[in-house]
């Protein structure tokens, strides 16, 4: 299976997961893959491995990385977002806790998906507009519209 099919639909094995994040970490992988479900399944990588401070630099270093890889030159306005990495790398310290023994690398981003993964999600407690702001991209910005989710 080629690496952007792979990214488009569920994992069905665990070598999928490891063949995207093996991509991702030697920057190989096609920047049309590197989707919603690639941020997310690299992200519970580091997640799984690291403490949340160290996951969340690892995940920050990681796409700045990946993005210099294909080109994406980050702005004010596109490339490296901190409160939507930072929302996210929050996202799967739940998980972690919620779920400390993966029943398998598929299944937990699989699942992962299911519980955390719309794209939209960081609306349900950001306007657009302050989400979307130059400040929001540049550094970490409290919700506006909703407190996060506490750990279980």
């Amino acid at each position: 299976m080629d690496i952007l099919t792979l990214t488009e639909s569920p994992f069905a094995t665990d070598d999928d997961v490891r063949t995207l994040l093996t991509a991702f970490h030697e920057t190989l992988l096609p920047r049309s893959a590197w989707n919603h479900r690639a941020h997310m399944s690299v992200a519970l990588s580091f997640g799984r491995a690291l403490p949340a401070d160290q996951a969340l630099n690892a995940m920050r270093v990681g796409i700045l990385k990946f993005n210099e890889s294909v080109g994406i030159v980050s702005t004010p306005e596109v490339g490296y977002h901190e409160t939507i990495t930072s929302f996210y790398m929050d996202v799967i310290t739940l998980r972690v806790v919620a779920n400390p023994a993966p029943h398998s690398l598929a299944h937990d981003a699989n699942s992962l998906m299911d519980v955390w993964g719309r794209p939209d999600l960081p609306l349900d407690f950001w306007s657009r507009e302050l989400l979307f702001s130059r400040d929001a991209r540049a550094r970490w910005v409290a919700p506006d519209r909703h407190a996060l989710p506490d750990a279980p």
